[in-house]
Formats: C-alpha cells, structure tokens, sequence
C-alpha cells in the first residue's frame, strides 16, 4: 500500500503496477498535481492535472495507521497492508508564526494557489525567499507588471547558490521591480505582516517560509525526527517499523524536492517488487529556479548538493527548468 501520489509515492507506484503484487494507492484526490508549478497556478497560468490510475486507487484522507495490525484507516474504511509505503508529503508550515493560519495564502497545495490567483490586491508580500519564495515573487512579477512585489527574506535571496547564481538572481529582482525585505516575521494581520523590527507591509500575503509534515507518523508510533519526518535507514526502512518505507518529504536526511522524492520512489519500488537490495543512493545533479515564464538560473551542484561554479541563466535557462519539469511527470507517471 501506497500512502500519498505526489512524486515520490506516484513513481513506487509506476514501478510495482509491473510487478507481481497487489497493489493499493490512497490520495486524498484522484489526481497528480505538478506541485512546482503551483506559483504558476497562483499567478493565474492552467496547469494540467494528470488523472491517477482508478485500479487500486483509494481517494480520501488517511486518519491513522495501525501499524501493530497492519490496517490503515481511511475514512469508515480499514485497509490491511502488508508494506506500506509512507509519501505523504509536506504541506506549509502556518502555526509558526501568528496569524499565518487566518491570514495568509500559500503555494504549497492546489486549493491555495488557486483562490491567490483570485485576489486582486495591488499589493503582495511574498515571505520566504527560499526557491518557493523566489519562483512565486517573481512569476507574479512578470505576469502582473503593476503589482508590487515585496519578498521578505530572513536570510540573503539565493545565499545556498553559487556567486555568480546570486548575481544573477539579484539582478532580475531588480529589474522585476521586487523589493527585498531582510528580516523576520513576528505576526501576519489582514493584507499585513508586521516584521520583528516593528515595520510593517501592506498587501496580500503569500507565505512559504517553510514546510511541514504531518504528525500522522509521529501519532502511529514510527520513529521521526524533531520535525516529525521518519527516521529511516540505508533502504528507506523505517528504523522502527521495517514493513514501512518512508519516500519523499516524509522521510528525514533528504532535502524536499521532486529531485529527491523521484528517485526515492521509484527505489522503493524496485526493492518491493525484488529488483534491488543495494543501499539507496540520492545524488544531486542542479537546482533549477524559474525566474518567469523567460528567465531562470540553473545552480550546477556536486551530488552532495553544494554549489559547483558552473551556472546557466536566461531563457536557456527557462527553456531548461520547462524541460526538467515535464520530464519529472512523466517520469512519476509512467
């Protein structure tokens, strides 16, 4: 069983519908969502939706795992299982700061991009300019000319990416018009933040300054981390509970990302159906940031992830990240 078809748990998925097993996918709905384009759908873009295979799919929300029974709870129903596979993913974190929960919308799912894209403040503040923050300001940036764009960041705009990649980033805010903002929130008010120094900005307020994950595995009894994220080992086993994989957001030591979560996946899946027992190996290749629908900056990295020197900018840049994104749906899908 499957929990979760973002891309981590749609690519286990697409490897064991070859295999010989019976095989059960829950979701929440019947649907893949591209999740990185998602600042897309907030500026006002469509975004295809991918149906999810109707064999085998559950749609509803999971509401606890018992994991001495080996039943997950889905609604009325109860699901055995004899591997589950834990890809649920992340969603935003709106309880660290006051007021983010009433207040403000976020990138991080379908239903809150899609009301963003219905405001129609002349003013937004985007917090956090980590790669969600970046992409969100500056799509709104290049589809609404006349809207302000403020970005609020509690630490230097790209400061994990390579020299050149940061100069390259701050010049297109500056063309963009993005007005940058250091500093931390205290609290988020109506079409308001109000920063720790006391200042205060006006406007719509999109928050993704970080993320979270549910504390589903935490109140089943798995093993996680302080941030509730599954404690797993070399095989993506839970420490813990070893019938249990853990893929994705929800698993701890990975960075959040479709390029992690992919091929965790389709790892998983091979392990399942008993086409590996190797140790799982994650390597890093770039960081793709879109600038716009006409610029960007790819971050070349070492497997490790950190910043090599080698960066690609501009439109092929664009053109680059567009490509990346279609091969990764096509790569959880099939």
């Amino acid at each position: 069983m499957i929990l979760g078809a973002g891309y981590a748990g749609l690519s286990a998925a697409g490897v064991l519908r070859g295999a010989n097993v019976h095989l059960t996918v829950v979701n929440r709905i019947d649907h893949f969502v591209e999740r990185v384009r998602l600042h897309q759908v907030a500026a006002g873009q469509d975004v295809k939706h991918w149906p999810l295979p109707s064999e085998g799919l559950v749609v509803g929300t999971v509401d606890g795992i018992d994991l001495a029974n080996k039943v997950v709870h889905v609604g009325a129903q109860e699901i055995p299982y004899d591997t589950l596979v834990y890809a649920l993913g992340s969603s935003a974190d709106l309880d660290s700061v006051p007021g983010v929960r009433d207040h403000a919308f976020t990138v991080a799912d379908l239903e809150s991009a899609t009301k963003l894209r219905t405001q129609t403040s002349s003013e937004v503040v985007v917090v956090g300019a980590g790669l969600t923050g970046i992409e969100t300001a500056t799509e709104l940036a290049e589809t609404y000319p006349r809207l302000r764009v403020n970005l609020v960041a509690g630490d230097p705009v790209g400061g994990w990416l390579s020299a050149r990649a940061q100069k390259h980033l701050a010049k297109v805010l500056t063309r963009m018009d993005i007005e940058v903002h250091n500093g931390r929130v205290a609290k988020v008010g109506p079409d308001m933040v109000t920063l720790e120094n006391g200042h205060k900005l006006l406007g719509t307020v999109v928050w993704t300054a970080g993320f979270r994950v549910p504390e589903l595995a935490r109140a089943a009894g798995l093993a996680v981390d302080d941030a509730g994220r599954i404690i797993i080992d070399d095989r993506l086993r839970s420490v813990s509970h070893p019938e249990v994989y853990a893929v994705g957001d929800a698993a701890t030591g990975t960075r959040m990302s479709c390029q992690t979560g992919l091929p965790m996946g389709k790892y998983v899946g091979k392990v399942i159906a008993g086409r590996t027992s190797k140790p799982v190996r994650i390597r890093y290749v770039w960081q793709n940031i879109s600038l716009g629908r006409r610029d960007g900056v790819t971050q070349f990295t070492r497997a490790d992830d950190s910043p090599l020197w080698a960066v690609m900018t501009g439109r092929l840049s664009a053109w680059f990240k567009e490509f990346i994104t279609r091969g990764a749906a096509w790569s959880a899908r099939r």
